[in-house]
């Protein structure tokens, strides 16, 4: 699975494997449904540097996640894309580990 991360910077990509949802509400119903956490997610960075801070209230977060990107930032969004794929690509050819290895 790839979903968007308010936690890493827009663009930036990381392998995770058999972790809880960090507060992400669509990971949180994804992990409730399932009944387990096993499986691996990549996570697409979405947090432009004006962004981060420590605590964001709901609507912060809101605006954060279905805001437009400027044409610079659509760039480094499509930039993490192409390696979130390539990283797809990565695991299920050489594996998790090799995977992680290379695109964390």
């Amino acid at each position: 699975m790839a979903h968007e991360d308010l936690d890493l910077p827009l663009g930036a990509i990381k392998i995770a494997k058999n972790r809880g949802s960090a507060g992400h509400k669509g990971v949180e119903d994804i992990l409730r449904a399932a009944k387990t956490k096993d499986f691996t997610r990549i996570r697409i960075g979405i947090a432009k540097q004006s962004d981060i801070k420590k605590s964001q209230s709901a609507a912060e977060v809101q605006k954060i996640v279905i805001g437009k990107l400027s044409p610079q930032e659509k760039v480094l969004f499509q930039k993490g894309v192409k390696k979130a794929v390539a990283a797809l690509r990565a695991i299920v050819t050489e594996g998790i580990a090799k995977a992680m290895n290379e695109f964390n």
